[in-house]
């Protein structure tokens, strides 16, 4: 896998790109970021909440980070390359037109789109973030760039796709984004569904009823399987004592941790990790 970096100065913000193969995956994953994703080669096809997308080179997959995925067939050749950055980036450019295609989508969008204009700004990305020389306000320029232009692809390419910026669905979804990033950011901390339903200006029953719309799965499910993924994480990277990385995770039981851990992998820890 190759990765780049690219911080932002003075926003406490950073673009990633990493170009990789992507292999079928067991169970589905959430990110705490925005990605977009460009096919570089081979076909298959990945599984991105309740939609089962059919890609291939030179398809464009955007991603949101409240939507379980995976990757569920490939061929051998199977690679892409993802940027992927906060929601608080395109904030940055002060332009609602940035998060239409990720919060402004109809019953109509679909995950997958390919367009030679948007394949030619990535491009300009690509070789600015492989750079020894790159520069945080062009690259992140650029990505601002892609971001627009890809809601007025869609508009061209897919008519009725993605509503108008930040329409009250859209507004719904870029505060359950807001939520997902709290969450992703005090896993630690003892997250109460309720809680995080007055921090998103939302009553606990249209809260747990928008999260499970853009999000494919429930608030609490969102943070047990955040905290798997942190403790296989832990486990991987030192601590080998499966009691003491789960609680280090913010799993406040052995029983609670268990129970997540067999229903989102389907085993038992040790059975996983042995």
């Amino acid at each position: 896998m190759s990765k780049f970096v690219c911080c932002i100065p003075g926003k406490n913000e950073k673009i990633i790109y990493t170009e990789t193969a992507l292999p079928v995956t067991e169970g589905t994953h959430i990110f705490p970021t925005l990605c977009v994703t460009r096919i570089l080669e081979g076909s298959g096809r990945w599984q991105i909440g309740s939609e089962l997308c059919e890609i291939k080179e030179g398809d464009f997959v955007f991603l949101s980070n409240i939507e379980p995925r995976r990757i569920v067939s490939a061929d051998e050749n199977l690679k892409a390359a993802t940027f992927s950055f906060s929601s608080a980036l395109p904030a940055l450019a002060g332009s609602e037109e940035c998060f239409r295609v990720f919060y402004a989508r109809s019953k109509n969008f679909t995950h997958v789109i390919s367009s030679d204009k948007l394949a030619n700004i990535y491009d300009l990305i690509r070789v600015e973030m492989m750079s020894d020389f790159r520069s945080p306000g062009l690259v992140s320029a650029y990505v601002i760039e892609l971001l627009i232009n890809a809601s007025r692809e869609y508009d061209r390419l897919l008519p009725g796709a993605l509503g108008s910026a930040l329409n009250r669905s859209g507004s719904a979804a870029a505060a359950i984004n807001a939520s997902a990033m709290y969450i992703s950011h005090n896993l630690t901390s003892d997250l109460k569904v309720e809680d995080l339903a007055k921090r998103a200006g939302m009553s606990t029953a249209y809260y747990s009823k928008m999260f499970l719309k853009y999000a494919s799965v429930s608030p609490s499910d969102y943070i047990a399987r955040s905290r798997i993924k942190l403790f296989l994480s832990t486990f991987y990277n030192g601590e080998k004592n499966i009691t003491d990385a789960a609680f280090s995770c913010g799993f406040n039981s052995s029983s609670g941790f268990y129970k997540a851990f067999h229903r989102i992998c389907g085993c038992a820890p040790s059975e996983l990790l042995r």
